[in-house]
């Protein structure tokens, strides 16, 4: 079984995703626009459906690493 980490870039124009393995070399790769999504849910149901998108049945996630600069609490958006 392939173990991999998950990468997420949660960017104000567009989510990036990524899966590295133990020797850093991107095994798959996918994003999506966060511009577009309505609200958090909108937001999270896309961010799942693309990672289940990415990860196959011979693959282990091991780790998860994420990012969102800019994030505005107030206001709830990034």
């Amino acid at each position: 079984m392939m173990q991999l980490a998950l990468g997420i870039d949660i960017g104000g124009t567009s989510t990036k995703l990524a899966l590295v393995d133990k020797t850093g070399n991107i095994t798959a790769r996918s994003s999506f626009s966060t511009a577009d999504r309505t609200d958090e849910h909108d937001f999270f149901h896309h961010l799942f459906a693309s990672i289940d998108e990415l990860m196959g049945s011979e693959m282990k996630l091991v780790g998860i690493a994420a990012g969102a600069p800019s994030a505005n609490e107030q206001q709830g958006t990034i």
